[in-house]
C-alpha cells in the first residue's frame, strides 16, 4: 500500500508527542522519506523495512536507535492511515 501524506509536519506538530519525540521523528522522517526517492520507491511498509535494513548496514546501530527509527515509522503509518480516513482535515499546502 502507498502512503500519501502531505499534511505530516503539520500533523507531527499538533500531535501529543513530546517535543523530543516528534523533533527526533522528523530528523528520522526527513532521511526515510528522500531516500526512498533515491531509491525510486514509493513511500509503503516494505519500504520503510528496507530503509531500516539499510540505515542499520550503514550506520551500525545500538538497538535504541533502530527501535526509534522503527517508532517513527510506526507513527508515520499509524499516522498517515488515520489522515486518509478523516477526509475533511484540510492541511496548508505550503
Amino acid at each position: 500500500m502507498m502512503i500519501h501524506f502531505p499534511c505530516l509536519l503539520e500533523v507531527l506538530d499538533a500531535s501529543n508527542l513530546s517535543s523530543e519525540l516528534r523533533e527526533s521523528f522528523k530528523v528520522i522522517l526527513r532521511w526515510y522519506l528522500p531516500w526512498c526517492s533515491r531509491q525510486s520507491l514509493t513511500c509503503s511498509v516494505e519500504s520503510a523495512r528496507n530503509f531500516i535494513e539499510w540505515a542499520e548496514a550503514e550506520k551500525k546501530p545500538s538497538l535504541w536507535m533502530t527501535e526509534g527509527w522503527k517508532e517513527a515509522s510506526r507513527w508515520f503509518f499509524v499516522s498517515a492511515k488515520a489522515q486518509a480516513r478523516a477526509s475533511q482535515t484540510k492541511c496548508d499546502a505550503s
